[in-house]
C-alpha cells in the first residue's frame, strides 16, 4: 500500500511517503502558517516524482487531526479530505497526541501536553498496551498550570510541544521526551494511519473535522465580550 502521511498541527509541518510497510521519505515544511491547502499539492507532486510516482498512485492518506494549531489543522485536514475524494483513496484520521505518544519508544506511560494559551495546557494520557501500542486513558482535557503537577500524576514520561512553549520549569521532577520526539511527525502519522486502515478504521472524507479541545483565540475573545454585562 502507498500511504501519504500529512502532519500540519504545528508551526513546522511534514509529509511522508510510506510504501509496502516502510517509510520511504519524510519532508518537513517550515513556515506552515503561510500556506493553504492548495499550495501543498505541487509540493506533494514534486515529492512523489522523486520516487517515480504520480499523485494518482497514492492509495491512502493519513492525516493528523489534532489537537493543535487551528489554522494548521484546517489546512491539513482540508487537503487530506480533498485529495482522498479526488483520488478515491482511503482516509485515516490520526490523533496528533497519539502520534506523539507513539514516538516515546521505551516509556510505559506518556503524558502529552500542548499549550492552550490562557487556558493552561491540553493534556492527554497514554499507556502502552501488551501489544506494544499506546492507548489513551480518558479524555484530552484542559488543565491549568496550577493543577498540572497533580494532573500528570505518576506518568513515566512527559512529551509534546507544550514542554517548550509552557517551559520546562513546570515539569520539574518528571522525565521529559527529547525535543525531536516531542513534536508530531508525518512518518508516525502514516504508520499509525496504515495500521488503522488495516483494522478497517476508515474516515469519511465528507464529515471528518479537526479535533479541537479548546476554542480559538477569536472565539474566546468574542465569548468574553458577549459575557460582559451591558452598560445600558
Amino acid at each position: 500500500m502507498i500511504v501519504l502521511g500529512v502532519e500540519t498541527s504545528g508551526p513546522i509541518g511534514s509529509f511522508a511517503l510510506r510504501r509496502d510497510g516502510r517509510c520511504v521519505e519524510e519532508r518537513f515544511l517550515p513556515e506552515l502558517g503561510r500556506r493553504h491547502a492548495r499550495s501543498l499539492v505541487p509540493e506533494i507532486v514534486t515529492f512523489l516524482s522523486r520516487h517515480e510516482l504520480r499523485l494518482k498512485a497514492v492509495e491512502a492518506i493519513a492525516v493528523s487531526v489534532g489537537p493543535g494549531s487551528f489554522t494548521g489543522l484546517r489546512v491539513g485536514v482540508t487537503f487530506a479530505k480533498t485529495l482522498a475524494y479526488t483520488l478515491d483513496a482511503k482516509l485515516a484520521a490520526v490523533e496528533t497526541f497519539a502520534a506523539i505518544a507513539e514516538q516515546s519508544i521505551s516509556a510505559s506511560s506518556v503524558a502529552v501536553v500542548a499549550d492552550a494559551q490562557r487556558r493552561g495546557v491540553m493534556l492527554g494520557r497514554y499507556r502502552r498496551t501488551a501489544g506494544g501500542c499506546f492507548e489513551r486513558r480518558g479524555e484530552i482535557e484542559l488543565v491549568s498550570l496550577g493543577r498540572l503537577t497533580d494532573a500528570l500524576g505518576d506518568v513515566a514520561l512527559v512529551s509534546g510541544p507544550g514542554i517548550a512553549s509552557v517551559g520546562a520549569l513546570h515539569f520539574v521532577g518528571f522525565d521529559l521526551a527529547a525535543p525531536h520526539l516531542a513534536l508530531p511527525r508525518a512518518s508516525t502519522v502514516a504508520r499509525l494511519g496504515e495500521a488503522q486502515l488495516h483494522r478497517g478504521q476508515i474516515a469519511d472524507a465528507w464529515t471528518l473535522e479537526p479535533l479541537y479541545v479548546r476554542k480559538s483565540g477569536a472565539e474566546e475573545t468574542r465569548d468574553e465580550k458577549t459575557s460582559k454585562p451591558s452598560d445600558a
